[in-house]
C-alpha cells in the first residue's frame, strides 16, 4: 500500500495524523524491526532441510525492484530489493550473516573444472590463510 493510500485510509479512520508522520513511521527508528525481520528470517531457514527462492519484478516508487520469496513447508521470507543479483540470494540465505569464502581442496577443484586460469588459482592460494583457519 503506497503512503498516500495509508494516510488517507488512518485519516478516513478517523485518525488525525499528518502525510509527513505517516512517512516518520514507515522509515525512521526501524532498525529492530529489521533485526525481527533476520530473526524470523534464521528461524525459518532452521525450520527445514532445505529452502526455496523465488524473484518476482516488484515496482518500488516507480521503479523496478525485486521481490525475494524465500521459502520452505514450513515458513515464508520475503525481501525487496533494488536488484536482483546473485549475491542478494545469498545474503538472504546467510539471513545477516557476514560474507564468507572456502578456500579448500574441494574449492581449488571446483575452480579448475569451472575453468578458472591457472594463474587466478595459485594468485587465490598465495592468499594468507586467515586466523584461526576456516575461510575467509
Amino acid at each position: 500500500m503506497s503512503q498516500p493510500h495509508l494516510h488517507r485510509l488512518l485519516t478516513d479512520a478517523g485518525l488525525r495524523i499528518s502525510a509527513g508522520e505517516v512517512s516518520s513511521l514507515l522509515t525512521e527508528g526501524l532498525e529492530p524491526l529489521h533485526a525481527e525481520a533476520r530473526e524470523v528470517c534464521r528461524a525459518g531457514l532452521a525450520s527445514s532441510p532445505w529452502q526455496q527462492v523465488d524473484e518476482t519484478r516488484t515496482p518500488v516508487d516507480e521503479k523496478t525492484h525485486a521481490c525475494h520469496t524465500l521459502c520452505n513447508p514450513l515458513s515464508t521470507f520475503f525481501l525487496t530489493t533494488p536488484t536482483r543479483e546473485r549475491m542478494v540470494v545469498l545474503d538472504l540465505l546467510r539471513a545477516g550473516a557476514p560474507r564468507t569464502a572456502r578456500l579448500d581442496g574441494v574449492a581449488w577443484e571446483y575452480l579448475a573444472h569451472a575453468g578458472l586460469p591457472e594463474k587466478l588459482i595459485r594468485a587465490l592460494q598465495a592468499l594468507p590463510a586467515p586466523r584461526g583457519g576456516g575461510s575467509l
